[in-house]
């Protein structure tokens, strides 16, 4: 099994809000050698954030960056949506302008976010 099929089901996870399912999968990868892109972690980042679970999806986009990769609009998303599911305001627009100081654009699904 390689790395997208392993991604893939660590997006079915993230999809339940499922970061266990989603970490147990990466680390299935991990020890058969198999390299944790960007879209594995996002993939944990994620099922934490659909969790409702903020703290653990802010240090799972921290990790991202830890492992010298870049987050991309999909790693803002998901944490403005946790931001949305809270009521938390302030944290929506936090992760916004950290999305424009990183040099992404907002997608409509973003803006559909933030209007919620």
């Amino acid at each position: 099994v390689g790395v997208d099929a392993h991604v893939a089901l660590m997006r079915c996870y993230a999809r339940r809000g499922d970061p266990i399912g989603a970490q147990q999968r990466l680390a299935e990868m991990e020890s058969r050698g198999l390299d944790a892109g960007v879209d594995s972690l996002e993939a944990i980042l994620h099922a934490h954030a659909a969790s409702g679970d903020l703290a653990s999806a802010t240090r799972a986009f921290k990790e991202i960056g830890d492992r010298g990769l870049s987050p991309t609009l999909y790693s803002y998303e998901a944490l403005m949506d946790a931001c949305v599911a809270r009521g938390d305001v302030s944290g929506i627009d936090r992760w916004h302008d950290a999305m424009l100081d990183a040099n992404l654009r907002p997608s409509c699904a973003v803006y559909d976010a933030m209007a919620q």
